[in-house]
């Protein structure tokens, strides 16, 4: 599915992280920190859990977590797309790309646990949406693609926008303040920075974890 809808009631808490790259043993730090609790509270996070990291597997195992779900980040797609059941379309510039940005363990593993990878994130939705507190909260990787939440929404079958919804920096990059309308919030990651910002009623939490 594209996007999905989280019923978030029956959760304590409800908590954010930015992008892992595969640094499993701060992501259990920052557990422990929050004072994390696997049986009352969720885990949304914002992709991009593997590469540059020591530990990619040990975080895509987080997706067969209960208490853990995510939205599909670019490093994702790389296995995704390299993995394509249709080979002749798995891209070559897209592999050595995946490669230089700390891709390297993937085309490491065996096939065989290439295709566990595969599964675990083949079916990753590019966005998450759940209430909270009466406020309509969206999670996406990198940009938002329009001014109006449901206009995205209804415009995931177009190729841009599930592009600038995994790789765009538009907003940030401007510096854009607009206010995204029929969303509260929406909580985004994939480009770095010292701290988090706010930008409108969008605000980005990668500060870096790799």
């Amino acid at each position: 599915m594209l996007n999905i809808y989280l019923d978030s009631s029956n959760y304590k808490n409800v908590f954010v992280i930015g992008d892992l790259h595969g640094n499993f043993d701060l992501f259990q730090k920052k557990l422990r920190l929050v004072n994390f609790n696997k049986e009352t509270d969720l885990l949304i996070s914002l992709g991009d859990l593997v590469d540059r990291g020591e530990k990619s597997l040990e975080c895509l195992h987080l997706l067969r977590k209960p208490w853990f779900v995510a939205v599909r980040g670019n490093h994702e797609q790389f296995i995704i797309e390299y993995m394509n059941p249709k080979k002749e379309n798995r891209k070559f510039s897209n592999m050595q790309l995946h490669y230089q940005n700390g891709g390297d363990w993937f085309y490491d593993l065996s096939e065989t646990v290439q295709k566990e990878c595969y599964q675990l994130v083949k079916d990753l939705p590019y966005i998450i949406t759940t209430e909270i507190n009466n406020e309509l909260i969206g999670f996406i990787h990198a940009d938002v693609p329009a001014e109006d939440w449901n206009v995205i929404v209804e415009n995931l079958d177009k190729k841009y926008v599930l592009e600038q919804l995994i790789w765009g920096r538009t907003k940030i990059a401007n510096n854009d303040n607009t206010t995204i309308t029929n969303i509260d919030k929406i909580y985004l990651g994939h480009t770095i920075l010292n701290e988090p910002k706010q930008l409108g009623n969008c605000f980005y939490i990668d500060t870096g974890a790799y």
